[in-house]
């Protein structure tokens, strides 16, 4: 009898695997009906496909978001980089949500409402999918960060992970940007998916963050931050961040702690600086910019376990 404000859809299937869709979404909405809308995780619709999902309807005002009291942990002191001292560098202690915020679950995906929306204090058991620019995330967990199509995102003290324990082999990244978009992670710990954070062409930088823990699966090559965006301007910043190519569900060493590759346009940049790298059959590895390639690349003051 009313037109809801929110529909929340939670598919009664894994998140990925075999057909299954990346997201579904609700719009459209009646006092009596919503329409679904299935994607890839490229964001191409996927017809024509049973997909069997429970939904829960809401109406009436969205709760405003609040940012509660918040310390931010202060790295150990005497640290000087590079350090052999890895307690110098991001640990599950200095990332993802602080100690003492209660978290408020969000059954499905969530989608960004406005430009310059702050997200607060949420435990999304599906994707942050970000529509609008300047939206910041705080205080918050969530399966994937879909950035395509906005500028301008943050997010902040916030852990990415397809459950707190479990493993996910898949074929797109947790962290999910577009060729021009971009976003800045800032004490964020991501792990659990087949492959780090992913960058392709806009400004992305990661700080002070924590990317571990991979899932592998044969004939996959886990990374634990990768570029992807063959032929875009791509403007990465690397700073003090814990980076690790290891899998956490097998001995296996992955394929890199860093993977910056696939031929990035003319313009490009890379800055690595002051990162702890461990594990990958390679700790660091950038190819495709050659010399004449217009792409500069600077790497300094890392260390390597």
């Amino acid at each position: 009898g009313a037109v809801p404000t929110a529909v929340v859809l939670t598919p009664q299937a894994p998140i990925s695997g075999g057909s299954m869709a990346a997201s579904l979404l609700a719009d459209s909405f009646t006092a009596t009906s919503f329409r679904v809308r299935a994607l890839r995780p490229n964001g191409a619709v996927l017809p024509n496909l049973p997909i069997t999902y429970s939904y829960a309807a809401f109406s009436g005002p969205v709760p405003p978001t609040t940012t509660p009291p918040t310390t931010t942990p202060a790295p150990p002191a005497g640290c000087t980089f590079p350090s052999t001292v890895r307690a110098c560098y991001p640990t599950k202690d200095t990332t993802g949500v602080l100690a003492g915020v209660t978290l408020t679950v969000v059954n499905g995906d969530l989608e960004s409402t406005s430009d310059g929306q702050v997200i607060d204090g949420r435990d999304v058991r599906g994707c942050v999918l970000v529509r609008h620019d300047n939206v910041t995330i705080r205080n918050s967990r969530m399966q994937i960060l879909d950035t395509r199509g906005a500028v301008g995102t943050v997010v902040e003290d916030s852990e990415i992970q397809p459950s707190p324990t479990g493993y996910q082999v898949s074929n797109f990244p947790p962290v999910f940007p577009d060729d021009t978009g971009g976003y800045v992670l800032r004490r964020v710990e991501v792990r659990g998916w087949q492959d780090g954070p992913r960058t392709a062409g806009g400004p992305v930088t990661i700080v002070d963050s924590l990317l571990h823990d991979l899932a592998f699966a044969a004939g996959e090559h886990p990374d634990g931050y990768q570029q992807y965006g063959p032929g875009s301007d791509s403007d990465v910043v690397l700073l003090h961040n814990a980076i690790s190519g290891c899998a956490g569900n097998s001995t296996d060493r992955g394929s890199s702690a860093m993977f910056w590759s696939d031929h990035p346009g003319a313009g490009s940049t890379l800055r690595v600086e002051d990162n702890w790298f461990s594990c990958g059959q390679y700790s660091i590895r950038i190819n495709d910019s050659g010399a004449g390639s217009g792409v500069v690349v600077d790497v300094h003051r890392n260390t390597v376990e």
